[in-house]
């Protein structure tokens, strides 16, 4: 049998050894500023352009729109990825580098979890292209589709595709002007929903012209009672809004609660974020940003509310995509803090309002040897939307080849705190794995202070 004589002096080297593993095991990595990590929770898809958290037969999904025509679901639990709904047959879409046509994105009806109840915003072909609205409710592997709104759009590009429900329980529609590189726009026309946010009530019907109109116009409605505007119409003057998000509030106060967000995509010359209202007009096609384009139009603006900010494309940032305020705990910093990013380059930003003015600055992705392991994800080229959990994190959802019917090159990250910032580790770090071979030296210094004597066992 093997015995081991341990000397005074080992003992104090070995307790040494150990304190030193044991401080590594619990320190976390310094981290130069605030940043994030990244976590893959979803791959190979083709463009997913929005997400949204649920419960689906007492299950946690999220349910990921691809711009091909499939709402997947990934279980949290699991992370297995399912086909929910299936509208490849139905949205036309072609595989070229500025498609902005195919499904665009969805909502989720404020019951769902009882109704099963969701809202799509697609690009469809009936002899020509519109914008369709649909309501879709699924049974088993069956579903039933309803049209809300078709609106013939005159190009291919700037359709908008936002969904959304307000904290009134109204479904808000961001439709884009439909005018395809051009600046002959139906954003100003009062008879045409292009370039519009719409607000409608999809739990009543109504007749219209003895036709069933599968909503109800609210009667709070701005231009409701004036026969020159389309009743359906909430705000106007607006581009090609890209993903747009409401307030979740301020867990305590509530301050916030309900206000929308929505970055606006420009031409030339300015991006732009806005805060949608009643009866507001964003200026478009008269202004871009905060610059006028018609200077004898742009005094004719009634109600126009200027941007909250704006920025030029010399600033580095090729199109904006919207995102949510900030409601989660992860990282406290970024707390009522707006977050939004560029298309082109996938970079991150927050607006702080500091009373005065709105201040951007830029966030950072952490150094790999900062974050678990589980979470030394690389984030893809261009960047399609930023998504919400149900408790107030953050996801990105990106790719890095957006003619996504020939690559299915998207994924979907979920944004993590570096290892300072996290109070239990999920998986190894690199402080564990210093631990571990810290622990290994020991014991190897261990047994070679052993000697080695011979002993008779009864």
């Amino acid at each position: 049998m093997l015995h081991c004589i341990v000397t005074d002096k080992f003992k104090m080297e070995w307790t040494r050894v150990v304190v030193i593993s044991l401080i590594m095991a619990h320190a976390t990595s310094s981290t130069d500023g605030e940043c994030f990590c990244l976590k893959e929770i979803a791959s190979e898809l083709r463009n997913p352009l929005y997400m949204a958290h649920t419960v689906l037969n007492q299950e946690e999904v999220y349910f990921i729109a691809e711009q091909t025509g499939t709402i997947k679901s990934l279980n949290v639990k699991s992370n297995v990825v399912q086909d929910y709904i299936d509208l490849r047959e139905l949205v036309v879409i072609e595989d070229r580098f500025r498609e902005e046509r195919g499904l665009l994105g969805f909502a989720l009806h404020p019951m769902f979890v009882n109704n099963h109840k969701l809202y799509t915003y697609s690009i469809r072909n009936f002899k020509k292209d519109y914008a369709v609205i649909s309501e879709i409710k699924k049974s088993g592997t069956l579903f039933d589709e309803r049209i809300l709104v078709a609106i013939p759009i005159p190009g291919e590009q700037r359709n908008g595709g936002q969904l959304l429900f307000g904290i009134d329980g109204y479904l808000y529609i961001f439709i884009g002007d439909g005018a395809d590189g051009s600046n002959t726009s139906k954003a100003q026309d009062r008879t045409s929903l292009l370039g519009k946010v719409l607000r409608l009530d999809v739990d009543s019907f109504d007749i219209v012209n003895d036709k069933i109109q599968y909503y109800k116009v609210p009667e709070e409605n701005p231009f409701v009672n004036d026969a020159d505007w389309r009743p359906e119409i909430f705000a106007l003057g607006t581009r090609n809004m890209w993903r747009c998000s409401v307030d979740r509030g301020d867990s305590a106060t509530g301050e916030g609660k309900g206000t929308i967000y929505c970055g606006d995509t420009g031409d030339d010359l300015q991006e732009e974020v806005d805060i949608i209202t009643k009866g507001s007009n964003y200026g478009w096609n008269y202004r871009e940003g905060n610059v006028c384009l018609n200077v004898t139009m742009c005094s004719t603006i009634a109600n126009e509310v200027l941007p909250i900010h704006t920025f030029n494309h010399s600033d580095g940032i090729s199109a904006i995509v919207g995102g949510p305020v900030y409601r989660g705990t992860r990282f406290p910093y970024l707390a009522g803090k707006y977050i939004f990013g560029d298309f082109g380059s996938g970079r991150l930003y927050m607006l702080n309002n500091s009373g005065q003015n709105w201040q951007r600055s830029e966030l950072s992705l952490c150094l790999t040897s900062k974050c678990g392991c589980k979470a030394h994800a690389t984030p893809k080229q261009f960047l399609l939307a930023i998504g919400e959990g149900n408790s107030g994190e953050m996801f990105l959802l990106m790719t890095d080849n957006i003619m996504a019917q020939s690559v299915a090159s998207g994924a979907v990250y979920e944004l993590v705190p570096p290892l300072n910032d996290t109070k239990t580790a999920t998986c190894g770090s690199e402080s564990n794995r210093s631990f571990i071979g810290l622990l290994l030296v020991s014991t190897f210094l261990f047994l070679l202070n052993c000697i080695e004597t011979t002993s008779t066992e009864i």
